[in-house]
């Protein structure tokens, strides 16, 4: 070892040091407490080494040491030597006393270092770490360190009172680690969930799709687009007759939606489709494109401007304004190309676009209900139907060769293509061999009709429709003296197939029906004056005498004659009478329009007849419609709240003719072979 630049400092600074770099290398020293110490030549000893795989026994929760090894205060501890197990190592055997600290080792090595003389070599004089002093300090310290390492596998573990780690300790940290990874997997869970892009992304991947439902409409005429392709997100579907579209398995999440129809300018827009259903309340409103054509609808007989007509190509509707103007726009509209006109008050028309001719088309309407008629052009007496310009005409119900011209009528449903008709067609005969009558049910628009159950009877008078129930009156078979109840007041609803005796009299002088209300008069000494819904219920009183006739004079109320020779007012709401006294009434019947705002009647004056028309009490008008023979006559049918039918006849000639109220004029339809019908009946 090499001598040169050998430090010397003091005693205590050097133990000092040691004793720190000891501790900084191997942590603080263990406990000072007395070691076992254990002779390797004991049989004991020996024993013990075979069962060292034998299990430490435990008796409570600290180490503890065999008894017998631990000194006892003041007896002198056994002493083992250091290479004893290697007796012919030449190198100096050092005992070490291990209860010693390394204080007392200090004390007693400075007080040999005292006692001996001095012999030493300069080395031994100075205060080097290579003294003798130094070397046996650091050599006893070295051996207790290795003693302590690397203790015996025989030996007991030192007297260190230290409690062992509960297990549940662990399981506690096992635990909280757990809780911290599923906090950590939930916390990640509610962030992709709350961000939208990765939620419909995740909810995609799992199979989770959604609906979207959608209105289609025509940007300037607010109508409904038909079969318009929608598609989104890989889903497509069309539009139905109502512009309404449903899309189905459409994956969540932004997508452009695409809304395509030809004559339109295709829209897009981006949208967000959520979880479960999407009803899109905001129409989308398509842009028309192409070639543009202009149209003016007016009024057949009037020739008044028609508003809120419908114009229908294959791809485009447009609307009349006020001024009965529309456009509408088409693209590639090629040679033949038509249009629809359709309304629920004028016949559909059909009409080919000119091409390449953008001048406005003028399409005069025509109203849709249809003139229903008898006619025996042929010899029998079948039942017609023609459109109020005289086309379209064609047999709805064929004769059977039975009918008798005077037991016959027909009243028409207003607004409807719909007639109540009576006809002894069946050729049924009572015990005196007069032809007894059935009421049938026309649909002209289907050119078929039915026979309604239980009405055959000697005559049918037919009043009044009140939406889809016609009321009439029937007069049963046989002597009038054996039956009681000899005439009753039916209701038959057309949509239910189902019939309502009203009331029923010996004979009923007058019968009159408005709205859902039927009043009638009984006749004879203790006739009074009824209502009754047309259902059957509420029947009343009205009047507690005679009735003669009954007369409505404008919407509120009628004009009732007594047998007691009073004229009195009759208010439809409160059904109370007032007494007047001047006869307001007409000697002829008057036939309300569908809306009550208008009524028509024919008066003689100058000696000819003359067709009146008058508006509602808020609108105080009056037109006068005549003809130059002055044979206008019964029966008045309503078509509309406009248009009516009336009839004209002599020896030479009997036709249908048509009014509007909006014209002075009368046109001729066509010839009939005139019947009765309602209004004028008792």
């Amino acid at each position: 070892m090499a001598k040169k630049n050998k430090p010397t400092l003091d005693e205590s600074q050097y133990f000092d040091d040691i004793q720190s770099q000891i501790t900084e290398l191997m942590g603080p020293p263990p406990l000072q407490t007395t070691p076992t110490t254990t002779n390797l030549n004991n049989p004991d000893t020996k024993k013990s080494q075979q069962k060292k795989n034998s299990p430490v026994e435990m008796v409570s929760k600290s180490a503890v040491t065999k008894k017998e090894n631990i000194a006892e205060p003041g007896e002198t501890p056994e002493v083992e030597l250091v290479n004893a197990s290697n007796p012919e190592s030449n190198e100096e055997k050092i005992e070490i006393d291990k209860t010693k600290t390394i204080e007392q080792a200090e004390k007693e090595a400075a007080q040999q270092a005292s006692e001996t003389p001095e012999t030493y070599n300069e080395v031994e004089k100075t205060d080097s770490i290579y003294s003798p002093k130094v070397q046996n300090a650091v050599s006893d310290i070295e051996a207790r360190e290795n003693e302590i390492d690397e203790p015996l596998d025989s030996e007991p573990l030192p007297m260190i009172s230290k409690k062992p780690k509960k297990k549940t300790g662990n399981k506690f940290n096992i635990f909280a680690h757990k809780k911290v990874i599923a906090g950590i997997v939930v916390a990640l869970l509610l962030i992709l969930f709350i961000v939208p892009i990765s939620r419909y992304a995740i909810l995609n991947l799992t199979g989770v799709r959604a609906s979207l439902s959608l209105t289609v409409i025509d940007a300037n005429s607010l109508q409904p687009i038909n079969d318009a392709e929608i598609s989104l997100n890989g889903s497509v579907t069309s539009t139905n007759n109502n512009g309404q579209a449903e899309l189905k398995n459409v994956k969540l999440g932004k997508g452009t939606l695409n809304i395509k129809k030809r004559s339109f300018a295709p829209l897009e827009q981006s949208i967000t489709v959520g979880w479960g259903s999407n009803p899109i309340d905001e129409s989308f409103k398509l842009e028309p494109a192409g070639t543009s054509y202009n149209f003016l609808v007016k009024d057949y007989i009037s020739g008044q401007p028609l508003e809120n007509i419908k114009i229908a190509s294959k791809d485009t509707v447009a609307i009349t304004n006020k001024e009965g103007l529309a456009t509408i726009k088409i693209e590639g509209a090629g040679d033949n190309y038509s249009i629809k006109l359709e309304s629920d008050m004028y016949r559909v028309e059909e009409i080919n676009l000119p091409l390449n001719n953008n001048e406005q088309q003028i399409i005069n309407a025509v109203p849709a209900q249809p003139n229903i008629f008898v006619s025996n052009r042929d010899g029998k007496y079948n039942l017609y139907k023609r459109d109020v310009d005289g086309k379209n005409e064609a047999i709805i119900f064929p004769a059977t060769g039975n009918e008798v011209p005077q037991s016959m009528s027909v009243m028409t449903k207003p607004k409807s293509s719909i007639a109540a008709f009576v006809s002894t067609r069946e050729g049924q005969k009572n015990n005196e061999g007069y032809f007894l009558s059935n009421l049938y049910i026309v649909d002209a628009s289907k050119k078929n009709a039915s026979r309604v159950e239980a009405t055959q009877s000697e005559q049918i008078r037919l009043v009044s429709w009140s939406e889809d129930t016609v009321i009439f009156v029937k007069t049963v078979a046989g002597p009038s003296g054996n039956t009681d109840g000899r005439q009753r007041i039916i209701a038959y609803n057309v949509g239910q197939n189902k019939s309502t005796e009203l009331a029923k009299a010996d004979s009923f002088n007058d019968v009159f029906a408005i709205k859902d209300a039927v009043y009638f008069a009984v006749s004879g000494p203790s006739g009074k004056l009824y209502k009754i819904n047309n259902d059957g219920s509420a029947k009343k009183v009205v009047l507690g005498a005679e009735v003669w006739t009954l007369q409505q004079v404008d919407e509120t109320g009628l004009v009732v004659r007594s047998a007691d020779r009073k004229i009195q007012k009759l208010n439809f709401e409160t059904d109370k009478l007032t007494t007047i006294e001047t006869n307001t009434a007409t000697n002829s019947p008057i036939v309300s329009s569908p809306d009550s705002k208008h009524f028509a009647y024919i008066e003689r004056r100058d000696g000819k007849n003359v067709l009146i028309v008058k508006g509602d009490s808020k609108n105080k008008i009056e037109k006068l419609y005549k003809l130059p023979n002055g044979n206008l006559s019964y029966p008045i049918n309503w078509l509309n709240d406009k248009y009516f039918i009336v009839h004209s006849s002599d020896s030479r000639d009997s036709a249908s003719l048509v009014i509007n109220i909006d014209s002075s004029q009368v046109n001729r339809i066509g010839d009939e072979y005139q019947i009765a019908g309602a209004g004028g009946l008792f």
